[in-house]
């Protein structure tokens, strides 16, 4: 135990430490430009704040997700044909649908929250 206590130690010490050091400094040196100004990383990419990015980010989580839902609607209802009348597969496969539709509804409701914050926030900056 003791011997891998000290190894794990060495690799941080000799490895991860330098790392973290080099990696920091050269996102403080990537970060500022000739003018002692921080360039925008959003520049050309459609969105310009933030905020914009947060959106599209969330629009594109919401939607992946959206996906993966009708994959496990549609594969619970593989499970369902597949129990052929065993209890134990049914209810595992009315368990796999509760839990999809539990998850489906939780990013439904992401989205209509995001809506209305973003809405709200608009509302407050005019």
């Amino acid at each position: 135990m003791k011997s891998i206590i000290k190894t794990v130690s060495i690799y941080g010490i000799t490895g991860l430490i330098p790392s973290f050091i080099l990696v920091s400094n050269l996102a403080l040196a990537e970060g500022q430009s000739n003018s002692g100004t921080f360039r925008n990383p959003f520049q050309g990419s459609g969105t310009d704040t933030v905020p914009e990015f947060l959106d599209k980010l969330a629009t594109f989580l919401i939607n992946f997700g959206a996906v993966v839902v009708v994959f496990f609607v549609v594969f619970a209802g593989f499970k369902f044909v597949v129990a052929q009348g065993n209890p134990e597969k049914i209810a595992q496969a009315k368990q796999m649908l509760f839990y999809t539709l539990i998850g489906g509804a939780i990013l439904l409701g992401a989205k209509v929250i995001s809506s209305a914050i973003k809405s709200t926030i608009e509302e407050f900056a005019l």
